[in-house]
């Protein structure tokens, strides 16, 4: 009776140890799954970043391509202008009736054409200035996002270094555990040639 209790004795040390070894394979998953998470997040974050970068650069374009416009309109009613000044001077020659109803007409004409051009000139400097705040403002978004994306790349680095180094740490605290508890055991009795390799093959597996 008494040898067989002390035979037992070994075997609840190794469930005592064997259990802690589980507990410390929990906490890892845990944090495993933790950093994990965050790395998703942050991944996340950035894509979400580059599309807000696409759309503000996809409006910048629609400002530019008004802006083309606008100064297409502003190009052909300085020509109409040029072309209707020419007009009264060719006009000016002739002194009856009918050129003074024409030179009235062309007066009228070219002063609608003046205050359109005035109006569209108008509305090109607004366009302008509204163009160059929204490239003020992407350019500033921009940097702020790049500044934000270099912060997040660098913290999933510390992050990946951080994780790194602790898996490696529990890793050698498992090893080592492991290694003094097979030296225990083998100190203690003297294990079947089956046991010694399955310890041997567990001990390999975690090292």
């Amino acid at each position: 009776m008494s040898s067989k209790a002390a035979a037992k004795k070994p075997a609840s040390a190794k469930g005592a140890k064997g259990k802690k070894a589980d507990d410390g394979k929990s906490k890892e998953k845990t944090i495993v799954d933790d950093l994990t998470l965050k790395l998703a997040a942050a991944t996340t974050e950035i894509e979400g970043l580059r599309r807000e970068l696409a759309h503000r650069d996809e409006v910048i374009q629609r400002l530019k391509e008004k802006n083309d416009q606008f100064r297409t309109a502003v190009a052909k009613l300085d020509v109409q202008l040029a072309e209707k000044h020419q007009d009264r001077m060719d006009l000016a020659a002739d002194a009856n009736l009918e050129y003074r109803k024409l030179e009235t007409d062309m007066k009228h004409k070219i002063a609608l054409l003046e205050a359109q051009l005035h109006d569209v000139r108008a509305h090109y400097e607004a366009t302008t200035a509204q163009m160059t705040k929204a490239e003020a403002e992407a350019r500033r978004t921009i940097e702020t996002k790049d500044a934000i994306i270099e912060e997040q790349s660098t913290r999933i680095s510390c992050m990946a270094t951080e994780f790194e180094s602790m898996l490696n740490e529990t890793m050698d605290k498992v090893s080592r555990k492991i290694q003094a508890a097979a030296d225990q055991w083998q100190g203690d009795l003297a294990l079947s040639p089956d046991n010694q390799r399955r310890l041997q093959e567990f001990t390999a597996s975690t090292g």
